[in-house]
């Protein structure tokens, strides 16, 4: 328990105040296995969407991902409260400007016939990219992924 109480500290130290540890265990993370800056990005962008952030079950480093960043304690999956308003197009360009500035580079957009959920990471800027999945309902099988921006590694070759 002083673990816990400690990285609580450390959260709170480095400005996350609108996440806890105890939020990130019950994803399924071990709270080692995640990156405090992860957090500390995610905290600005929540600040400044000023919109409640929920972390999705298996969305940090524990599920199935693609993303080598997750992982590595370096991505999160979530969804914005319903109770703070509708996800509109303002807001998806507004939690799109805001991640970028927290120096997020993987931007993934999902929409599952009924809500959107998030996917942001910290992988290097030479691998920038952004994408949108979609279903035609929830219970719908794999994600269609449409390249917003690829992988852009050649621009800086």
């Amino acid at each position: 328990m002083g673990n816990l109480f400690q990285i609580r500290n450390n959260f709170q130290d480095h400005g996350i105040i609108n996440f806890t540890p105890q939020e990130v265990i019950n994803t399924g993370a071990d709270l080692r296995d995640v990156k405090l800056t992860t957090m500390y990005c995610l905290q600005q962008v929540r600040t400044g969407l000023n919109r409640r952030i929920h972390l999705l079950r298996n969305g940090l480093t524990t599920g199935n991902h693609v993303s080598p960043e997750h992982p590595n304690g370096e991505a999160v999956d979530f969804h914005l409260d319903f109770k703070d308003g509708p996800v509109t197009p303002d807001t998806i360009r507004l939690l799109r400007v805001l991640a970028i500035r927290a120096e997020f580079n993987g931007l993934g957009f999902y929409f599952n016939g009924v809500a959107y959920s998030f996917h942001l990471d910290l992988r290097p800027i030479e691998r920038y990219a952004e994408w949108k999945g979609t279903k035609d309902s929830p219970g719908a099988g794999s994600w269609k992924i449409q390249t917003i921006i690829g992988n852009t590694a050649n621009i800086f070759a």
